[in-house]
């Protein structure tokens, strides 16, 4: 399937106009990573939906044409896999820890997911082994059990764990007959308001200098103002690509909340990292305060847990009616896995993609897809859906809601079809990605990871400051 065929679905799916995609360049091989999906196809036609809906927008407030959107399908698709190309002063980092990864079981295999010391404390606990089993302890313990039993064990003791599933036995699940066919980004109107309100709300979109007001600032997204409550991974990659073309983004996290070095290092480039504590109500005036002078504020924690510390849609509109308000899950907020913890991988491995990559090998074994798919493309789904409710509130004076499930951006995936021949493309080497990586200075040590993708008008999308440390910034604009 062409990239531009999933960008044009993408488009429409966000509200866009048909014609603007003639805008839209995209250039390289049609398969760049070994698999049996449309990796390359969803991988590039993402990127280029979310640069055109920055370019649209740069376009709708200076009132000018659209200018030129180019799309490599090498840069785009090899992006997905950043974390397997990062170096930190000369050494790749580990990606997963000890416990993280597939078990055998009696009747297949299930997946925990235990990056987090919280995560991995609670699945020992599930299964009750001590807190300092290591990884043989836990495959002597489940080599014997029943793969739903396991799953089931650990999720209710609030860790992450799937079984892994067929797509025949995800397709008849209740969670998947709920999902239903839900397209993969929902975007949703919020009340007009009239004219007067409507210029108050515009100051902020329609300034054209930095965010300290010291410079003129022509990047397409000077002066939007982005607050990202997300962690790992899809929902900083959305704000950091708003980043990349010149929105102010403040990352918001707390100090009791775990950080994961790597994900920090490589999805904070850009932006500002600030602690609030929102169980106090200093915290949540704080919060607030942001959010009435932001214009998109993103979510990515498990649905409701933010609603229960007083954050919720309805605080936030009130702070901004016109807020563009998006938010992720890893499976949707209602439903019989409403609200359930989970991350890309998880996701592949309960909905069948992990499977489906196994029987296309003629594999034993659990095989997921070469990069996370899942979430860097509902990242870009986010940001295409963003930016795009941002260019139709200069007109309506609305807000939007913007969600995206990776679990429903795997279905989307899996629907799309198989590749004839696609586990026979090679991985790219550290020689392929070198043109498309960049080396920073960090907290963290000397960062050489990939750079944005996708241009407009020839300008590329670039951070103008590397990441932080959590906590490094103050919470204010």
């Amino acid at each position: 399937m062409p990239a531009s065929d999933i960008a044009a679905e993408v488009w429409a799916l966000a509200g866009g106009n048909v014609a603007s995609l003639e805008s839209v360049v995209i250039d390289g091989p049609a398969h760049v990573l070994p698999s049996a999906f449309e990796v390359t196809a969803v991988a590039t036609g993402v990127v280029a939906a979310a640069t055109l809906a920055i370019a649209e927008f740069d376009s709708a407030r200076r009132n000018r044409e659209i200018a030129p959107v180019v799309v490599d399908s090498r840069h785009s698709t090899w992006s997905f896999r950043d974390e397997k190309h990062v170096q930190i002063d000369g050494e790749t980092p580990q990606v997963w820890a000890d416990l993280s990864g597939y078990y055998a079981t009696s009747d297949g295999f299930v997946q925990i997911h235990a990056n987090f010391p919280h995560h991995a404390a609670r699945a020992l606990d599930a299964l009750g082994l001590p807190s300092d089993a290591d990884r043989e302890m836990v495959e002597a313990e489940l080599f014997g059990r029943d793969r739903f039993e396991v799953e089931d064990l650990i999720v209710a003791n609030n860790g992450i764990c799937s079984a892994f599933r067929s797509l025949d036995e995800w397709r008849q699940h209740p969670h998947a007959v709920h999902l239903g066919s839900t397209p993969p980004l929902l975007r949703t109107e919020r009340a007009a308001r009239d004219h007067a309100e409507r210029a108050v709300s515009q100051h902020v979109i329609d300034t054209m200098v930095s965010a300290d007001g010291s410079e003129h600032n022509d990047r397409p997204l000077a002066g939007v103002r982005v607050l990202d409550l997300t962690r790992i991974l899809a929902g900083p990659v959305a704000a950091r690509t708003m980043a990349a073309f010149g929105a102010d983004v403040i990352r918001i996290g707390a100090e009791d909340l775990p950080s994961h070095e790597l994900s920090v290092a490589l999805t904070s480039v850009g932006k500002r990292f600030a602690h609030i504590d929102l169980r106090t109500e200093p915290g949540r005036e704080t919060l607030m305060g942001l959010a009435a002078s932001a214009d998109v504020v993103l979510t990515g924690f498990r649905p409701g847990s933010l609603a229960a510390l007083g954050v919720d849609q309805t605080s936030l509109r009130s702070a901004r009616p016109d807020l563009v308000i998006a938010e992720l899950s890893a499976f949707g907020a209602t439903g019989p896995w409403g609200g359930r913890r989970g991350f890309d991988s998880i996701t592949q491995t309960a909905s069948g993609i992990a499977h489906e990559g196994m029987r296309a090998s003629g594999g034993d074994a659990p095989t997921p897809l070469p990069c996370q798919l899942l979430d860097y493309a509902s990242g870009y789904l986010l940001a295409t859906g963003i930016v795009r409710s941002l260019t139709d509130r200069l007109s309506t004076g609305s807000g939007y809601d913007v969600e995206v499930v990776l679990a429903r951006t795997g279905r989307w995936l899996e629907a799309l079809g198989r590749v004839d021949h696609g586990l026979e493309v090679p991985l790219p080497s550290a020689a392929d990605v070198a043109e498309f990586q960049q080396e920073r200075p960090s907290p963290f040590g000397l960062l050489n990871h990939m750079s944005q993708p996708g241009s407009i008008g020839g300008l590329s999308g670039e951070w103008t400051k590397g990441p932080e440390r959590p906590g490094q910034s103050e919470a204010r604009w």
